[in-house]
């Protein structure tokens, strides 16, 4: 028998737990992959800005939360009401698309990027895209290995497969 994809054990920890799975999602709210920005290079800051601030543009039109972004990996203190306003919006989908965004979170390391993937806003492809523009960019200055292509794939297939999840059972 083979193991359980990401999603399936998304599902069933969603039905088991709902409350559990909700908060591991929203814990991505307090240091979402968008909101730390390289310090330098300053071509890499301007395709993060690029890239990832209509993310967080929508974010705050669609939710009302408006995410702090800083430079570096200090963590910064978000806003109350701008994780309020996420976790109404987390706590108001149903369980198949909380169990989708769980795994689409985790893979891609933001809250923001896996609702934006739900709720129709990016494609599957843009999504990998996004959660993975520093290491892109990484790859194109200095070249990749082929763990770096494999993880990559496997990646997409599960931001991809659990997308394709959430379609067939909506």
């Amino acid at each position: 028998m083979a193991s359980p994809t990401p999603i399936e054990k998304a599902i069933a920890q969603v039905s088991e737990d709902r409350p559990s799975i909700a908060a591991f999602v929203l814990k991505y709210a307090d240091t979402d992959l968008l909101c730390y920005r390289a310090k330098e290079p300053a071509e890499l800051q301007q395709l993060q800005q690029q890239r990832w601030q209509s993310l967080l543009d929508w974010a705050a039109a669609t939710f009302q939360a408006r995410l702090i972004v800083t430079e570096g990996v200090t963590p910064v203190d978000q806003p109350a009401e701008a994780l309020s306003n996420l976790q109404n919006a987390v706590e108001a989908l149903d369980d198949r698309a909380l169990a989708t965004l769980a795994v689409v979170t985790q893979s891609c390391g933001s809250l923001i990027v896996g609702l934006a993937l739900i709720k129709g806003h990016v494609d599957a492809g843009e999504a990998m895209l996004v959660s993975q523009l520093d290491e892109r960019w990484q790859s194109e200055k200095w070249g990749e290995d082929e763990d770096d292509i494999i993880r990559r794939g496997a990646l997409e297939d599960e931001i991809t497969n659990a997308l394709d999840f959430l379609n067939l059972v909506h």
